[in-house]
């Protein structure tokens, strides 16, 4: 989508404004992203269990209402983070069973 916006930027000035925008969305998030992934896997290491969910924004205003978000901050993402009910052990192939 990035490409075909910066394509058709050429000759037309709205497009040329989304995707300056759209670019500056994607670059707000990425640094987001990279800390919610160490995140994750600190708390892997902890023994916590966790969930990357981006899926809830259609109850947006009910969840920055409930959490008390300030005005001018906005929600991207949410991370549940606790204990697992269960802790299932796979008994794994070794690795000369599924690749060469």
């Amino acid at each position: 989508m990035v490409e075909a916006m910066a394509k058709r930027a050429k000759t037309d000035p709205k497009a040329k404004e989304m995707s300056r925008d759209i670019r500056l969305w994607l670059d707000g998030l990425n640094r987001p992203q990279l800390a919610i992934a160490y995140l994750m896997l600190v708390l892997h290491q902890m023994g916590l269990g966790s969930l990357w969910m981006a899926g809830p924004m259609h109850a947006k205003a009910d969840i920055e209402k409930i959490l008390k978000i300030p005005a001018g901050m906005d929600v991207v993402t949410l991370v549940p983070v606790g204990y697992p009910a269960e802790n299932p052990t796979k008994d794994r192939k070794p690795v000369s069973e599924v690749a060469r």
